[in-house]
């Protein structure tokens, strides 16, 4: 298995090879971009296994806390709800008279110490 992996390899960089070189004064900026590729293609071959996905590991910048996503939660709910008349099942919403305004502005009164746009 892994002598047909590498030949499968060398025929593949052989190929990348001719284009490179028809592909002017930049063909050395491609080969150094295709080397770390190609290496990883060649462990995969040779193992038998996918590569891994690194992309996405890092944390996320936008993230809200699950402390602060619970206290909005129960922020919402303490509002008085009124049940559906028309639906198939019970379902609760707000009562009309509060908006997304409102609730966010009272939120923000309730919890100052939280940083939360």
């Amino acid at each position: 298995m892994p002598h047909r992996g590498k030949m499968l390899f060398n025929s593949i960089f052989q190929n990348k090879l001719i284009k490179l070189k028809s592909a002017g004064k930049h063909s050395s900026s491609y080969m150094e971009l295709l080397k770390p590729e190609f290496a990883d293609f060649v462990i995969c071959l040779n193992e038998g296994k996918s590569p891994i996905d690194k992309r996405g590991c890092h944390p996320k910048a936008n993230t809200v806390p699950p402390e602060v996503c619970q206290k909005i939660h129960e922020h919402i709910f303490c509002f008085p709800r009124n049940k559906t008349h028309y639906a198939g099942k019970d379902i609760d919403y707000p009562v009309a008279r509060l908006d997304v305004k409102t609730m966010h502005s009272m939120y923000s009164e309730k919890y100052s110490d939280l940083d939360v746009k």
